[in-house]
């Protein structure tokens, strides 16, 4: 049985959504429910909890065995959140000291629907075909030269920008670590998902409108993403979205390889 200084380490405090219900993440596909000061997600298409966001559960009762699974077992896991910080995340956040957690400031308005890049990852985690991912993950090189697309070294967000960089850096070292690990456990498969999450959603061309002060209420709020419906149809790329030429063409194929990658997963 898990002592008490760990049940607490890896318990989470969700917080409150608009309407006062307790909601760990702002998507109206998600609604979290607390279960004995634990948290479970309920999403379209099953339950997932924060020891393991990247497995669903056909139940809430399912999901919590197996939270409490992992709670108890020596493997160490960790409350996780899969709605992780993106490029907008770190642009906004005018903080002086870089922290590397973001979990005050919105992920901004997203390009292919966040949703849409956790469920498959998801799936393609229960498949074990987590390589489909492999062309979509930047190196930090292919990194820095997209975020330089977009954020040039005299930019009023430069500053911000490397901050971006430097944290992709650290969090992709951890990625190909975990990856070239043969044999991985069940604790180190979440950690290497966690992390395709966070290289994922920190591509420049994921999100939009970080360029100034930020998006406006309409474009950070809910705009009808759901799992039931297909992610090609959530793709959202407005007018404004201030990307480079060359941005928006890394967008396109970026959408169009997620949207590959869910086909071949059956999503």
């Amino acid at each position: 049985m898990a002592n008490k200084k760990n049940t607490r380490r890896v318990q989470t405090r969700p917080r409150k959504a608009a309407g006062g219900k307790t909601s760990l993440l702002l998507n109206k596909d998600y609604i979290a429910v607390k279960v004995k000061k634990t948290t479970i997600t309920r999403t379209a298409q099953g339950y997932f909890h924060d020891l393991d966001p990247y497995s669903l559960h056909d139940t809430k009762q399912a999901a919590k065995s197996d939270r409490k699974r992992l709670a108890e077992s020596d493997m160490r896991v960790k409350s996780r959140n899969p709605r992780v910080p993106t490029f907008y995340t770190i642009l906004q956040d005018k903080r002086k000291n870089s922290p590397s957690k973001f979990t005050r400031v919105p992920q901004g308005p997203h390009v292919f629907p966040h949703i849409g890049i956790h469920l498959l990852l998801v799936q393609a985690k229960a498949m074990n075909k987590l390589n489909l991912f492999n062309d979509l993950i930047l190196t930090p090189v292919q990194y820095e030269t997209n975020v330089k697309l977009e954020i040039k070294d005299d930019h009023a967000k430069g500053d911000r920008a490397k901050v971006a960089v430097e944290r992709y850096k650290r969090i992709h070292a951890r990625y190909v670590g975990l990856m070239t690990r043969p044999n991985p456990d069940n604790a180190q498969t979440i950690k290497l998902v966690h992390s395709m999450n966070k290289l994922l959603q920190s591509d420049p061309h994921g999100t939009y409108a970080y360029k100034g002060r930020g998006a406006g209420k309409k474009a950070t709020s809910g705009k009808g993403e759901s799992s039931n419906r297909p992610m090609q149809n959530q793709i959202d790329l407005p007018k404004n979205h201030g990307f480079s030429q060359e941005g928006v063409r890394l967008v396109a194929l970026r959408n169009e390889s997620l949207v590959n990658i869910g086909e071949e997963l059956g999503k």
